[in-house]
């Protein structure tokens, strides 16, 4: 598909994902411009390409640059090499059909093609021992240590990981790693090196009605904004989740607000599948998203309105040829061919204003932010800054583009091309590819990431779905895809090669990388793998619901610790932090505010040293000395229960932690009763529509989505009102009598109901729960404190968990707590140690009301910087300088926010002024 192209002239094509960095060389060579052609950029099958056609294009870089199909970063890229071409203009553009926006590729043929291919983009840098460590972080969504083969569990059916499990193999593997029971509470600790109870991220963040107080705070000192002092540059590409939205004053960029340089991504999770297929079936025909019923059909793009015949009329009904269109974002119209098709392109996958309908993992609204195209000088204030970043993207959730393709493929095709460039810039970068899977809703993904998903309907007779692929296979197929993509990851940046075996090998003498791959929480209930427990699982503080693979591997692991298996130490999903701080060589202690707590603890030790290093390390008396100051976990007290000296393995105790976020009082008017049966559990706190409920496999008891399709079940504004129903239908002599709408019966006993508080602490043979259930008897919002005792360990296949039946404290919510007299001497003991430990990190609450700013004192300075809001916004928009207006609360004593910064928040500061963390 050669182009002729005159001497002089450049063919810029949109076809493919990554603009690589031109060779100098290149330019200098005004010879070589003559052997351009035109060809795409991706040569592979997760690439389709569009016919290349001739186009005439904007001579001028300003109109360049505001191309409708180019993002702005591409064409700030795209201006500086046409500056740099000062005798070359730019002949032809083409558009991506995959994509809901165009990328950008400089492609060369013969010599000119060579020279790309040998730039320094592809290489990694030197190992030196000086050299900092470029980092890659592979951040799980959804997948507890439940699932991983390598970590001694998977059940009867593991997922297989080659590539996860090569890093596994090429590292330290941890075994006690907890997280936090939510991907936000979680991400939130990793990346502010902080407990929730102190960074105010306490729960999976709704845009739509938690508030910023809620969310990570910009004057955090984030691990992009440490690394940023080593001269680092970092990016995330995937799912965000750590605040955004309208309730946030930097909006949907955000990301940009907490330090990162690039954001490719989602902003939070996946959306529902549209399980009409596009509009070709009704209610919930498909449940993944695509046409499985179809032996041929019309498969139609959306933007471009084309249409290509897939299948045959003659072939078998099934799955395959529903999904190959859909994975393309594409809508198929079954059983019939372009040419004869009832309808178009333009009466499918759309809503009443004519815009895309998301579906899952195909057709998602992304965030695509770089913080190059915006012109900070670095003297604008914090609000300032907000200001400009919110109206880069729309708030509306609604308003956001829309991107067509596999999410996982796109997000490692960004990544790829961000770190090539920063390779060749011969730059320390910080990347996380922030996987969405397994997230719901479970969707399969693209044939060529999963060949084996597909099946037919038996007899060629599709009336009863059964034949389909459940939850769990699919879910599996979904960890499988991922694992893929992450191989290609690390072997397209030459971080790792592949074995004979599959497997990946990292080749640290080849770079300077370390990798770091963990989970936000625990696996959800629906796919939980044997012998873990479906019933407290992701949003408990159970054991399945915080036990989290944990790997650290690559140049800075010592060779002697390589394929190691750390079983002892307690690390926890806040420690992170630390570890990729150390790794860079930051002294971050000094980065902090004075006083400033951290709860991240020093475990870089633990697979760079020897164990008698180690233990010197990790002496309580060492980390006073060089630790971060202030009264953090390390710091205070508390910290012989954290850290042992006479354990060279590393921590000893764990801890987790959820609540309750601070919501927007009318948006929060959506949330109701969603009951989820396989895990016996029902939340009023984070399903706000029927759509969200269904995509977690559960039972909505609010109003319908669509008021002209009602659900047929009773609305329960609360899980105590859902509770208190099912009480009272139970028969007298105690038989259930709730029907479900699968006709089975449920009593109270099956209605588990998130608590508002939950805290959980352990050492290496029993662990701790203390948490704060809502009274159902008033069903008032009041809640009652409950205690649970249990012994735990993590022997692989069969573990001893905190299962319900297991607790060893008898009496009714432990009201005797650690003098329950079920307990012997010695579990007594213990149960009074970890009480202690628990009351001492709560002691250590981060807590100034006043103190927006986080600097530890409550000072004019808060009150200027909650004027400088309210000047750039106005009183209605939520802020971390909001302390006061919820009804019924004291400001000192917990969260008041009301949704507005006001004249109310600053006569507030104004009182406070003199409080500092010292009191």
């Amino acid at each position: 598909m050669e182009a002729p192209v005159r001497g002089g002239e450049l063919a810029v094509a949109s076809s493919a994902y990554h603009l690589g960095s031109p060779s100098p060389l290149f330019f200098q060579k005004p010879e070589l411009a003559s052997s351009l052609v035109l060809v795409p950029l991706y040569t592979d099958s997760r690439q389709r390409h569009p016919d290349l056609v001739q186009a005439e294009a904007p001579r001028d870089t300003a109109t360049l640059s505001s191309l409708h199909h180019a993002p702005v970063a591409l064409s700030r890229r795209i201006t500086e090499m046409v500056a740099m071409l000062s005798s070359t203009k730019v002949v032809g553009i083409v558009s991506d059909r995959c994509a809901a926006i165009g990328k950008t590729a400089i492609l060369a043929t013969g010599a000119a093609a060579l020279l790309l291919a040998q730039s320094p983009a592809t290489a990694q840098r030197p190992t030196s021992a000086d050299a900092p460590p470029n980092v890659l972080m592979i951040l799980l969504d959804d997948i507890g240590i439940d699932q991983w083969r390598a970590f001694g569990f998977g059940g009867i059916s593991a997922p297989r990981t080659p590539s996860l499990d090569g890093i596994a193999r090429s590292g330290v593997r941890f075994r006690e790693t907890w997280a936090m029971p939510t991907c936000s509470a979680s991400r939130a600790a990793m990346f502010t090196g902080r407990l929730p109870q102190n960074n105010g991220v306490v729960a999976a963040i709704l845009p739509a009605t938690d508030l910023a107080v809620s969310q990570v705070s910009p004057y955090e000192m984030t691990l992009p904004k440490v690394l940023a002092t080593a001269g680092y540059r970092s990016a995330m590409f995937g799912k965000y989740h750590l605040g955004s939205g309208p309730n946030n004053p930097a909006g949907n960029a955000a990301p940009l607000e907490l330090g990162w340089d690039r954001f490719f991504g989602v902003l939070v999770d996946i959306d529902v599948t549209d399980t009409t297929a596009g509009g070709v079936g009704a209610g919930q025909d498909y449940p993944y998203g695509l046409v499985d019923d179809a032996a041929y059909g019309a498969c139609f793009d959306l933007e471009t309105g084309s249409c290509e015949d897939l299948g045959k009329p003659d072939g078998l009904k099934g799955t395959a040829v529903g999904r190959l269109c859909a994975t393309r974002g594409d809508v198929l119209v079954p059983a019939t061919t372009c040419k004869d098709s009832p309808v178009s392109a333009e009466d499918l996958g759309r809503d009443d204003a004519g815009n895309i309908v998301n579906n899952g993992y195909y057709v998602w609204p992304f965030a695509d932010l770089d913080i190059r195209d915006f012109e900070f000088t670095g003297e604008e204030s914090i609000p300032e800054r907000a200001a400009v970043l919110r109206a880069a993207l729309p708030v509306d959730s609604a308003e956001i583009p829309r991107f067509r393709g596999y999410t996982e493929t796109a997000f490692v095709d960004e990544a790829i091309g961000w770190i090539k460039e920063r390779n060749a810039e011969n730059q320390p970068w910080f990347a996380v590819y922030s996987s969405t899977t397994v997230h719901t809703p479970y969707q399969p993904p693209p044939p060529e990431l999963a060949p084996d998903w597909d099946v037919t309907c038996p007899n060629n007779d599709c009336s009863d779905p059964s034949y389909l692929p459940g939850n769990r296979t699919t879910a599996n197929a979904m960890i499988q895809a991922m694992d893929k993509e992450v191989g290609r990851l690390l072997t397209e940046t030459g971080i790792a090669r592949p074995t004979r075996t599959g497997e990946l090998r990292l080749v640290p003498e080849n770079g300077n990388t370390l990798v770091v791959v963990i989970a936000d929480n625990g696996t959800y209930a629906s796919i939980v793998k044997a012998p873990f427990d479906p019933t407290r699982a992701k949003g408990t503080v159970y054991q399945t619901g915080v036990w989290v693979p944990l790997t650290v591997a690559g140049s800075m692991v010592a060779r002697s610790k390589r394929g190691s298996v750390d079983h002892e130490s307690q690390v926890n999903a806040v420690d992170v932090y630390s570890l990729i701080a150390q790794a860079a060589g930051v002294d971050y202690a000094s980065l902090l505010p004075a006083g400033a707590d951290l709860d991240a603890r020093p475990i870089l030790g633990l697979v760079t040293q020897s164990r008698r290093r180690q233990a010197q390390t990790l002496d309580g008396a060492e980390l006073d000395a060089k630790g971060p100051a202030g009264r953090g976990i390390l710091n205070d007290a508390a910290i012989k229960h954290w850290v042992s000296p006479f354990q060279p393995s590393g921590p000893r105790l764990n801890y987790a932690e959820s609540g309750v976020a601070a919501k927007d009082a009318e948006a929060a008017a959506g949330l109701n009763a969603c009951y989820v049966q396989s895990a016996s559990l029902c939340t009023d706190q984070f399903f706000y529509f029927q759509g969200l409920c269904e995509a977690n496999s559960g039972i909505w008891y609010g109003p319908p989505d669509n008021p002209d399709m009602p659900t047929g079940h009773p609305i329960y504004p609360t899980c105590c009102s859902f509770r208190n129903a099912v009480a009272a239908a139970e028969a007298p002599d105690g038989t259930p009598g709730f029907e479900l709408p699968d006709g089975s019966l449920i009593g109270p006993e099956d209605v588990n109901i998130l608590e508002d508080y939950a805290r959980a602490i352990r050492n290496r043979d029993y662990k701790l729960v203390a948490l704060d259930k809502p009274d159902c008897r008033l069903d008032d919002g009041s809640t009652d404190r409950a205690w649970e005792f249990y012994a735990v360990d993590n022997r692989p296949v069969a573990p001893r968990l905190d299962r319900s039946r297991l607790n060893l404290l008898s009496t009714p919510d432990g009201a005797d707590g650690c003098d329950d007299p079920a307990l012997s001497a010695g579990q007594g003991n213990a149960c009074r140690a970890l009480y202690t430990s628990m009351q001492r990190v709560i002691a250590g609450r981060d807590f100034l009301p006043g103190d927006g700013n986080l600097d530890g004192v409550v000072d004019q300075r808060d009150s200027a910087e909650a004027a400088d809001y309210i000047a750039q916004f106005d009183t209605h928009q939520s802020t971390v300088f909001d302390f006061v207006g919820a009804p019924d609360c004291d400001p000192l004593t917990a969260i008041c926010a009301d949704g507005k910064t006001d004249e109310a928040d600053l006569e507030f500061i104004r009182q406070r002024y003199g409080a500092s963390r010292a009191d």
